[in-house]
């Protein structure tokens, strides 16, 4: 199927191999945000202390983890509003120190796993309509 900039997607078989796509962008992008907080938390040195903080930080984005695995739509949504809470402090961050590698990678992978989560609720909810429509 040819795809134009002004022409809609509406072949299932695209829509699937998209899917896939951001599925895939989905996870790479949450274990690269994941990893954002061990490297930062090895940066600063480890402790006791720092564990309960790390916990405290990571633990609302694995609360989404099993919703992500069973495809809920309703985890990539409440994901994503979690997202911006971890983005706002990403942006303060990156304007303090613009040029440190830990902020551009905190920031690049947010906008990757945000990004990712945007398209496929797209795609997903465009499936299930073609899917309804069909029957």
């Amino acid at each position: 199927m040819k795809v134009t900039a002004n022409s809609k997607v509406t072949d299932r078989s695209t829509l699937i191999e998209r899917i896939k796509i951001c599925r895939t962008l989905i996870f790479i992008g949450y274990a690269l945000f994941l990893l954002y907080f061990y490297s930062a938390w090895v940066d600063q040195g480890y402790g006791s202390q720092d564990i309960a903080i790390l916990l405290v930080k990571v633990l609302p984005l694995l609360l989404f983890l099993p919703g992500l695995i069973r495809k809920n739509s309703k985890a990539h949504v409440w994901l994503g509003v979690v997202l911006l809470v971890y983005a706002l402090k990403a942006i303060v961050d990156f304007v303090d120190e613009p040029f440190s590698f830990i902020n551009m990678f905190q920031v690049g992978s947010l906008l990757l796993l945000f990004t990712s989560i945007i398209l496929y609720l797209r795609w997903n909810g465009k499936l299930h309509k073609l899917e309804a429509d069909e029957k």
